[in-house]
């Protein structure tokens, strides 16, 4: 799933990978309680809160538009996301390879050192930051306001419950 807001927009690309739906400057991460965060993406220069005033939609139908993509992704091909997923898959691959510009980031599935209150050791869809050299870090210093708190505590809390249930077959 890509879709392109527009040049210099930092809601420039929306694409699928490893879980983790990658959408410059927001926050988010691929479960049934999905994270999605636009409080902090620019689409303009300007917010996207500021540009969508529609906040119920985007806290509503944006995230449930998100979480269903795959699906509506299967529903329009007739077959199945995989193309999508591998295309997701080279995108972030070079995204992590390639220098990011400015203020850009690229949501992440990666393995948490304590960032935005998100336990260590858990993987989560972080905003990153990808060097000239292909080195790469979580962008801090995003704010989160209560409503993301919430859903990254919602989502946190079924990510440690499914790494426990596989903990408990004794798989990890």
């Amino acid at each position: 799933v890509a879709a392109t807001v527009g040049a210099g927009d930092t809601l420039g690309t929306m694409t699928v990978n490893n879980g983790t739906l990658l959408v410059n400057g927001v926050l988010t991460t691929n479960t049934t309680s999905i994270v999605t965060v636009a409080a902090n993406a620019t689409l303009g220069g300007t917010l996207v809160p500021e540009v969508i005033s529609d906040h119920d939609w985007l806290r509503g139908e944006f995230i449930t538009t998100v979480q269903k993509r795959g699906a509506a992704i299967i529903e329009a091909r007739g077959a199945s996301s995989a193309a999508s997923a591998a295309n997701a898959a080279i995108d972030t691959v070079v995204r992590l390879t390639t220098a990011t510009a400015g203020d850009d980031c690229v949501s992440v599935g990666v393995t948490s050192h304590g960032e935005y209150g998100v336990p260590e050791g858990l993987t989560f869809g972080f905003p990153i930051k990808t060097d000239s050299h292909g080195v790469w870090k979580v962008k801090e210093g995003f704010a989160l306001d209560d409503f993301a708190t919430e859903r990254i505590k919602i989502t946190t809390d079924e990510l440690n419950g499914e790494r426990d249930e596989v903990r408990a077959l004794g798989l990890i």
